[in-house]
């Protein structure tokens, strides 16, 4: 078997069934177009190989899941697997997150994980974080009332910074920091990323939480206003700090 290089899995990936790259025709029609039926969606952000949208997709077939990323080599991995396995229940998407609402209507995903997303440690890039308000905004737009958002991470900075917001943030419920307690099929989980930092040392944080109804989200300098002085004019954490 020829063993493909990275602009090969780009390039392979706009032949694949269960990879898009351009929102026409998708939003809002999902389950009706491409899925064929009213199971809930679980949206995997930065899902990079796929990992956690697979496993779950072969636990759970009355759920529906959707990874998007960027780089498409990485998402070769993950819908190469789910064809190999015949996963007719989960898709893929080579987007950036920023365009997420593109790609999906108001209240049209059931439940979003955010694993293992870069820290953009960098406090000039604190708005590049995955769990920062510019990035919540979108989540509430397309995430059904009451939908859950599980967050994880090794960078304990990237986890103080992400947890502080929150509970600075009167739209949010934080449900839970113990994934234990959430049996969210994933818990036995380790990625190939989880299995390189957890063997050199770095600890894995966890976060649930969802947004209040009827609450609107605050402006970034509301919630700056908001949180320990120490989380918003935090220096640079460590990309990999523990």
């Amino acid at each position: 078997m020829v063993k493909l290089g990275k602009s090969d899995k780009v390039m392979a990936i706009k032949a694949m069934p269960n990879v898009f790259e351009t929102s026409d025709g998708l939003k809002g029609n999902w389950n009706q177009e491409i899925f064929n039926n009213q199971f809930p969606i679980t949206l995997e952000i930065g899902c990079g190989y796929g990992e956690y949208s697979t496993h779950l997709a072969q636990l759970n077939n009355d759920r529906n899941y959707i990874g998007i990323d960027v780089k498409g080599a990485r998402l070769y991995t993950g819908a190469t697997i789910a064809l190999d396995k015949e996963l007719d229940n989960v898709k893929f998407i080579r987007s950036l997150v920023e365009n997420l609402e593109d790609f999906f209507g108001v209240n049209e995903i059931a439940e979003i994980w955010i694993p293992f997303p870069d820290p953009q440690p960098q406090p000039a890039k604190a708005m590049k974080r995955l769990t920062s308000i510019r990035f919540l905004g979108i989540y509430r737009h397309i995430l059904k009332h009451s939908g859950i958002i599980h967050f994880k991470t090794d960078n304990q900075g990237l986890y103080e910074w992400t947890i502080d917001s929150l509970t600075a943030n009167s739209a949010i419920q934080i449900i839970d920091i113990n994934e234990q307690n959430m049996n969210t099929g994933a818990e036995q989980l380790n990625t190939r990323y989880e299995k390189h930092f957890t063997g050199i040392g770095f600890g894995t944080h966890y976060a649930a939480f969802r947004f209040l109804t009827g609450v609107s989200l605050p402006t970034e300098l509301e919630l700056k206003s908001n949180m320990p002085i120490k989380s918003y004019i935090r220096r640079e954490f460590n990309p990999h700090s523990r």
